[in-house]
């Protein structure tokens, strides 16, 4: 049973917000009617669709949405963006808007200079695999996107596909070639400054919320306070890092979350969370962390969305 001051929302539990998921829109492999249907039969009461430099998938699953009843479940407009801040040493942070206006023209900007860096991106990616000794072509790897953003785990479930003995599952292909610093990964080129991206999201009616944290526990304390110098507001505190995270022990996504608490207490930041859902087969579920629903009031009155 969760206490009181519990840091981690109990698996299972019916009702609460998952306010971090991605759909086929980015990297995610459920489209995102498919993730709504998902989060409804998991029991939540709110789901943010927080897809990496876009805001595609927000209007298919309000619409999804919409057909399941009023009062089956809300979808909060949301999106993930990367952020930087190198006089401060910080780089490759994840920061996410919730509450965000997906019509917004600074945002739609933004987006379509992002799309193109991803295409570079992920042609780099497909070009290093193939120095690797596992050529892979942009065809194989289009055949498992069912939206218009490429991301790494369609990349390696076409790997999975035609080297089935080598690559068993997404995670140990990201283990191996595709993850953060792994051998075929290359990162985006285009980054904004913590600043940049704090003020993109507030501008568009959003709150600027510090992705799991505990990721950067090595720029810690640094990141608060930076963080909360350029205007941030919030931070997840609800994480589960040992099924996001290879390696990882559980009782350290217990620790890191405490941790991120005190943290987001000293600097007068508000509580987020949420699964960081990407697919069946890496990662947390959908619902699998949430956040309270006292938590989600207080971010919604931040933003003003009432």
């Amino acid at each position: 049973m969760r206490t009181k001051h519990s840091t981690k929302s109990p698996r299972g539990a019916k009702g609460g917000a998952d306010l971090h998921t991605h759909t086929t829109a980015s990297d995610g492999v459920l489209t995102p009617t498919q993730l709504v249907q998902t989060a409804i039969q998991a029991g939540l009461k709110a789901l943010a669709i927080t897809d990496h430099d876009n805001v595609e998938g927000i209007l298919e699953a309000r619409l999804a949405a919409k057909k399941q009843g009023k009062k089956q479940i809300e979808i909060i407009p949301g999106m993930e963006i990367y952020a930087q801040d190198e006089e401060q040493g910080l780089y490759n942070i994840h920061l996410i808007g919730l509450f965000i206006d997906p019509s917004d023209m600074a945002f739609k900007e933004f987006t379509q200079l992002m799309e193109q860096d991803r295409i570079n991106q992920k042609q780099k990616i497909l070009d290093n695999l193939k120095k690797l000794g596992y050529p892979v072509t942009l065809d194989e790897v289009k055949a498992f996107m069912t939206g218009s953003m490429m991301g790494r785990p369609h990349i390696a479930r076409a790997l999975m596909k035609k080297y089935p003995q080598t690559f068993k599952t997404v995670q140990s292909t990201f283990d191996d070639l595709l993850g953060d610093g792994k051998q075929a990964y290359v990162p985006n080129r285009k980054r904004l400054s913590f600043q940049e991206a704090i003020r993109l999201i507030k501008n568009a009616g959003g709150v600027a919320v510090l992705a799991h944290p505990g990721r950067y526990q090595h720029y810690w304390p640094k990141l608060f306070e930076v963080f909360k110098q350029h205007g941030g507001q919030a931070v997840e505190v609800y994480y589960s890092y040992h099924r996001n995270m290879t390696k990882m022990e559980e009782k350290f996504t217990k620790t890191l979350n405490q941790e991120a608490k005190k943290w987001a207490k000293k600097y007068g930041l508000l509580e987020s969370g949420g699964s960081d859902y990407h697919a069946p087969d890496k990662g947390e579920k959908v619902g699998g962390i949430r956040v309270p629903s006292d938590t989600l009031e207080k971010l919604r009155k931040l933003s003003g969305s009432q």
